[in-house]
């Protein structure tokens, strides 16, 4: 599954921006992917078909995944990604403000 309006597959440790229905927004990293490998020690305690971005606010968004479902919803937007390296990668994407 790749970012809405990206070419950018998603990835455990991505940091992302969530777009609150009625509220602003929130800063969050991806957790958890339903069948990676880096997410096996967080299998028991999440449980779910879903995907989880943990929020800097201590919640998390769990957010429909499936292998045959192209894009992310557009609420979620890549920020960034930290290498195993510890090094910052900034990539870009487009991203579209409406809807």
């Amino acid at each position: 599954m790749k970012y809405h309006d990206s070419d950018i597959e998603i990835r455990i440790g991505d940091r992302v921006e969530y777009r609150h229905l009625f509220f602003g927004r929130s800063r969050g990293v991806v957790s958890y992917i339903p069948n990676d490998p880096k997410s096996k020690k967080l299998d028991d305690h999440y449980d779910t078909p879903d995907w989880v971005v943990d929020l800097e606010s201590g919640k998390s968004v769990f957010m429909i995944y499936s292998p045959r479902i192209e894009f992310a919803h557009p609420r979620v937007r890549f920020i960034e990604r930290v290498e195993e390296q510890n090094e910052k990668q900034s990539l870009t994407m487009r991203w579209s403000e409406a809807g």
